[in-house]
């Protein structure tokens, strides 16, 4: 709602110079210069409302305008319910502003004065601008008016404090001789009534021909502004809000698919290759692959030479040096009679001194058949870790487009049924034959570990288990985050030192760690202490499943003197290096603390050591030896999942969209279902495509009405 009052009754009477009434030229009022801006105004008014402006910003809802006894008063005092003064003078010099609010139980009005302007018009600081309160709260209607002379007569006295004029009376008011003669602060009136209608207007000064632009500027000036401001933030908002949208689509529908799909399997492709700044695939998949490692070498055969072989630590190489294994719970301790059981229940028609071939057979298959479960889990983890690069970069390429990701689970599902496949045939070829061509070192680990395990049996005493439990090892399972974890771990994870026949792990030499034969840096560090600093931690939670991963140190482990390294060792020669030194002395030259088992006595255990030894040789050759199990499960893996996704995901890709758009009866509409974006999202942009133009033309037209004027 807009009521406009102006003064345009012609007047009879000879007009007084200074007279607030239009003179009498003879000349209609509404061809005057006031009156075409008054036009102007009410024309950019009626043209804003039109643009929607309402909804967007606030604008004034009444803009009173007119000169003097035109009936301007009594029409704010018909619309506020409130008397105003109508006389000239103090009144008539400043502008009042009139906010209306219907939720209220009683009336009431309150007044404040908004100081923005200093005595010669012109802006103040921000910091300095004001708003300050007048008075007490009005609650009978006949004292309005006076509050309003008093309130208007503070603005017009900026230099004078506002207090002293809330008691002075109407005749005081009259006779007052104000600083200023115009003034472009404001009195805020602001009434609460239950009857009245909710709005917000502008009463602004009688209007005085030599002083029309300044009066009617008062609009530009207090409500412009406050507008172009409104208006700029919305439309800031607006683009804000309409750039985070993904653009439309600016190519041919059969275009943009192509060239999402290639864009897709291309990026895909630097993941899985390593060349994408984004290392976290290849990174995750290695830790991954080194926790598989760790998990196979605790599948290794614990035979222990002995009757009661739990009485005895695990023999877990033939170096002397004690290697901490975290064990699968599927390993079972087996002594010298359990593995004459297993020879006996192989026996068929075999001549006497023949061990069967099968009893050695059946011990390969036991630790073969544990393979099994850290493979399925390795791949598990591996197939996670590529649902979640994937479902990121289908967001990035295919987030707009819900009909073509459902092409990339299909295929992605094909390569993971197709690896694990692979893995399955892997993990076959270990089973049987129970072959390798590199004889070599399958016979020189089989002669160390029969020397190894005579000599044990030869000094049973100083193998005597004193029992620490230290780590538990449990079946690993892939959650969401372990491959994270994992990366952190596959580093310290070799820390159980390597396996016969390993050499130095990547991350440094391996462990020493006290046991029989050992060269020891310091006494005064204990087996025990160096074994449990060192003991990595997988898990949290013990697992029920979990076997405790014990062993021991004898009471007294030898200490030998190396002529070849420059550590320090104990002064004391030990038995076998002076045996050694005494066959050296002979002229028994390259002999070993191994080929001193040749000279003990006959073992009535002999086929059960040899049965011992070959297997346990074995597992070291299928174990790590010619790119075998540790290397061969990775790389079925990386080859039959990510390399081949990688390869045939973009031929697949279009071959499937292709074949089902043909089938269609129009290829161009199944085209376009393709790209087919989400409905909000296209509602969405349609909306703020609207508002933001919209908001445009409200703006164009504000300052095109500034300019103007």
């Amino acid at each position: 709602m807009k009521a406009t009052s102006s003064g345009n009754t012609s007047l009879n009477a000879k007009s007084l110079p200074g007279s607030a009434n239009p003179p009498d030229t003879g000349v209609d009022i509404s061809s005057t210069d006031y009156a075409r801006r008054r036009r102007e105004l009410m024309k950019m008014m009626s043209d804003l409302k039109s643009m929607g402006a309402e909804a967007l910003i606030d604008l004034p809802s009444v803009v009173v305008i007119g000169g003097q006894s035109a009936g301007k008063s009594s029409l704010v005092e018909a619309v506020s319910g409130i008397n105003v003064p109508r006389d000239s003078g103090t009144c008539t010099r400043c502008p009042m502003e009139c906010t209306m609010s219907s939720h209220a139980t009683s009336w009431s009005c309150t007044i404040t004065l908004r100081m923005g302007f200093d005595k010669n018009g012109r802006d103040l600081p921000v910091q300095k601008t004001t708003t300050q309160a007048f008075g007490r709260t009005i609650t009978d209607k006949s004292e309005v008016e006076v509050w309003l002379r008093r309130a208007q007569a503070a603005v017009l006295n900026p230099n004078v404090p506002s207090s002293s004029f809330q008691t002075k009376t109407i005749e005081e008011l009259r006779g007052l001789k104000n600083t200023l003669k115009f003034s472009r602060n404001v009195v805020c009136v602001s009434i609460e009534d239950p009857d009245a209608t909710d709005l917000s207007f502008y009463d602004l000064p009688g209007l005085i021909q030599n002083e029309e632009a300044e009066t009617v500027a008062l609009l530009i000036e207090e409500s412009l502004p406050r507008l172009r401001e409104d208006i700029d933030k919305l439309l800031a908002q607006c683009n804000k809000e309409f750039d985070a949208l993904p653009p439309p689509l600016a190519n041919d529908p059969q275009i943009e698919v192509l060239g999402r799909v290639n864009a897709f399997c291309d990026v895909f492709k630097s993941f899985v290759n390593g060349s994408h700044e984004d290392k976290r695939l290849a990174q995750r998949n290695r830790a991954l692959y080194s926790i598989f490692k760790r998990d196979i070498r605790g599948t290794a055969p614990d035979f222990r030479p002995f009757d009661t072989p739990e009485e005895y630590v695990p023999l877990d190489d033939t170096q002397g040096k004690m290697t901490l294994i975290e064990r699968d719970p599927g390993v079972k301790v087996m002594g010298i009679y359990d593995v004459r059981k297993v020879i006996h229940e192989a026996i068929g028609w075999e001549l006497p001194n023949n061990v069967p071939y099968q009893a050695k057979a059946n011990l390969i298959a036991e630790f073969v058949r544990l393979w099994v479960a850290p493979s399925q889990r390795c791949l598990a983890g591996i197939n996670d870790v590529l649902d979640q690069v994937i479902n990121t970069l289908i967001s990035t390429h295919f987030g707009r487009f819900k009909v073509l990701e459902g092409y990339v689970g299909i295929h992605v599902g094909v390569c993971k049924a197709h690896a694990r496949e692979a893995v399955k045939s892997a993990l076959a070829l270990e089973t049987t034959p129970h072959y390798t061509q590199n004889t070599h070192y399958l016979q020189t680990l089989r002669e160390k570990w029969l020397a190894h395990y005579k000599t044990v049996r030869s000094r049973a005493s100083q193998y005597k288990a004193r029992v620490y439990h230290i780590q538990q090892h449990h079946p690993t399972t892939f959650s969401d985050n372990d491959s994270e974890k994992a990366s952190m771990v596959e580093g310290p994870m070799e820390c159980e030192g390597p396996m016969e026949g390993e050499g130095p792990t990547e991350y440094g030499g391996p462990m020493e760690r006290a046991y029989p034969s050992e060269v020891r840096d310091s006494p005064r560090e204990t087996p025990r202490a160096r074994a449990v600093a060192y003991t990595p931690s997988f898990d949290s939670q013990p697992s029920a499943r979990a076997q405790p991963a014990i062993w021991a140190v004898p009471e007294q482990a030898p200490v030998l003197r190396s002529a070849t390294s420059s550590r320090v060792y104990a002064t004391s020669e030990t038995p076998e290096a002076k045996a050694l030194r005494a066959l050296a002395e002979a002229g028994y030259a390259n002999i070993g603390i191994s080929d001193l088992a040749r000279l003990l006595p006959p073992d009535s255990f002999l086929e059960e050591l040899v049965v011992m030894a070959d297997v346990r040789a074995y597992y070291h050759v299928a174990y790590k030896a010619s790119l075998r199990i540790i290397d061969h499960i990775p790389l079925t893996i990386e080859h039959a999942l990510h390399h081949a996704l990688a390869e045939q995901l973009s031929q697949s890709l279009l071959t499937s969209l292709l074949t089902d758009v043909a089938s269609g009866p129009n290829f161009s509409e199944r085209m376009n279902e393709l790209v087919s974006e989400d409905a909000s999202i296209a509602q969405k942009r349609a909306s703020l495509s609207t508002r933001k133009q919209r908001l445009s033309d409200i703006r164009r037209r504000l300052m095109t009405f500034g300019s103007s004027t």
